[in-house]
């Protein structure tokens, strides 16, 4: 009886072997699309220069912050900065992220002066950014990863008109 048992046993175990390797397999056809889990990603620069409006000379040392506002439930306003650069000798900045940049529909671009009356004082600029006016510059994987987006901003900062106290 224990031999019947065990050799009842034994076919049930390969008859589920059988029925497992080919049901376990047959779902695994290359020309299948894959099932992936995860979020879409996307490489975002951006980049351009800072030059004074009045000059047209690039302007170094302008602060360069990428950042999105949030309110919250209970009325509190939060600020998030991403990502900051500061313009080199030339004017230019150049903020990349491999990250979803911020939510770019509530983005903005802070350009300010850091450096006091160095190369001029110059007034605050902010430029809110937009999805849409990203230019992709790279192509995705075919993948998660869907390419490099590219905004390129060429800022005229105004300069800023210095306080006399003999006038006064």
């Amino acid at each position: 009886m224990k031999n019947l048992n065990r050799s009842f046993l034994k076919k049930i175990n390969a008859i589920f072997v059988a029925l497992l390797a080919f049901f376990g397999f047959s779902g695994c056809f290359l020309n299948e699309p894959k099932c992936m889990y995860g979020s879409p990603t996307a490489n975002y620069v951006i980049k351009g220069s800072v030059t004074d409006k009045t000059t047209g000379n690039a302007v170094p040392r302008i602060k360069v912050e990428v950042f999105s506002s949030f309110t919250t439930v209970d009325g509190k306003k939060l600020i998030y900065v991403h990502h900051r650069d500061t313009s080199d000798v030339k004017g230019n900045f150049h903020i990349r992220s491999n990250t979803m940049i911020m939510n770019l529909n509530h983005a903005s671009a802070l350009f300010s002066d850091i450096d006091g009356k160095e190369n001029g004082r110059f007034n605050d600029m902010i430029i809110n950014l937009n999805r849409q006016d990203f230019v992709q510059t790279k192509p995705g994987d075919g993948g998660w990863h869907v390419g490099e987006f590219t905004k390129t901003l060429n800022v005229e900062l105004t300069p800023r008109e210095e306080y006399n106290e003999e006038s006064n």
